[in-house]
C-alpha cells in the first residue's frame, strides 16, 4: 500500500494527514482544519459554527486512520442514523473518488463497502456508522479504538455511559464535535473540563475563508440574535431550550432509530 502511494506522492500521504487530504480531495485544508487533522490526542472536542467544513475534515481524519493503522474499529455515533450517515457519506465519497483507496475495499480480497460500513483489507480496519438511540443499545458489543461523536450536544448522557467501558478496554480515543445546544449535558460538561491533555477547539463560521462577511451580515439580520450566536458563533445559549427542553428533543431524535 505505501509503495503504491509512494509512486504517486513520495509516500507523504501515508504519514501526513493534510497531504492525505490533498491526495484524496485535491484540496489542502484550512489552518484550523489542519490543526484538527494533525492532533493525535486521546480526546479532542470541537465546538463549531455552521458551514466551516468540519464534517469534510473529520471524514478525512477518520479515513486516514482506518487506511493507515492496523485493526482499527472506528464508530461514528450521532443522535440518528441519518445524521451519522451524513458524515459516513463524506467518507464513501472520498473513497469512491480515489481508485487507489477504493481498491482496498475489494470484497474478493476481504474488504467491504456498504452504506454504513467500510473495511480495508490491507489494514483490517473498519469504519461503522451507528445511531446513538436513547440509551445506547445500538452501540453495545463493539470494541472501538476510536469513537467520533457527531452532533455530540444532542446525544443523551446514557449513550456516553454505555460506550465508555468499551473504549476504556481498548484504550481508545474520542472525538466530540458539535454546534452547542444549551448550557447542560455531556458536551457542555466536557467543554468546561481541564484542557490539559484534552485539546479544545472553537471555530466560528467567520473563520472559514469561504464564508463572506456579507453572507453572515444577511443571516444576522434574518434570524434572532440568540439563534445566530448558536448557529454561526458556536455559542452555548441557555435560551436554546426555551420552547422545547433538550431532553425532549433528544428523546424524539433517539426514538426515531430505536423503534
Amino acid at each position: 500500500m505505501q509503495e503504491n502511494l509512494a509512486n504517486l506522492t513520495g509516500g507523504e500521504v501515508v504519514t501526513n494527514p493534510p497531504a492525505f487530504m490533498q491526495f484524496v480531495t485535491r484540496t489542502w485544508p484550512f489552518e484550523y482544519q489542519e490543526n484538527i487533522l494533525n492532533d493525535n490526542s486521546k480526546r479532542i472536542i470541537w465546538r463549531a459554527g455552521r458551514q466551516i467544513g468540519k464534517t469534510a475534515v473529520i471524514a478525512i481524519k477518520i479515513l486516514f486512520r482506518a487506511f493507515t493503522r492496523y485493526k482499527e474499529q472506528i464508530l461514528i455515533i450521532a443522535p440518528t442514523l441519518r445524521q451519522s450517515n451524513i458524515l459516513f457519506s463524506k467518507i464513501l465519497s472520498a473513497i469512491s473518488s480515489n481508485e487507489i483507496i477504493k481498491k482496498y475495499t475489494n470484497e474478493n480480497e476481504g474488504g467491504r463497502l456498504t452504506k454504513t460500513m467500510v473495511t480495508f483489507y490491507h489494514t483490517m480496519s473498519e469504519i461503522i456508522a451507528v445511531p446513538a438511540g436513547r440509551y445506547g443499545y445500538n452501540i453495545m458489543g463493539y470494541s472501538p479504538t476510536l469513537v467520533v461523536w457527531e452532533e455530540a450536544a444532542y446525544i443523551p448522557d446514557e449513550v456516553y455511559s454505555a460506550i465508555e467501558p468499551s473504549v476504556a478496554a481498548t484504550d481508545g480515543d474520542m472525538i466530540y464535535i458539535a454546534k452547542p445546544f444549551g448550557k447542560r449535558g455531556k458536551f457542555w460538561e466536557l467543554w468546561n473540563m481541564d484542557q490539559k491533555d484534552f485539546p479544545h477547539y472553537w471555530t466560528k463560521s467567520k473563520e472559514c475563508p469561504l464564508i463572506t462577511a456579507k453572507f453572515l451580515a444577511e443571516k444576522k439580520a434574518e434570524i434572532p440574535e440568540m439563534e445566530y450566536l448558536q448557529e454561526y458563533e458556536g455559542e452555548f445559549i441557555e435560551e436554546a431550550d426555551a420552547f422545547f427542553s433538550k431532553e425532549l428533543i433528544i428523546k424524539f431524535m433517539g426514538d426515531a432509530d430505536e423503534q
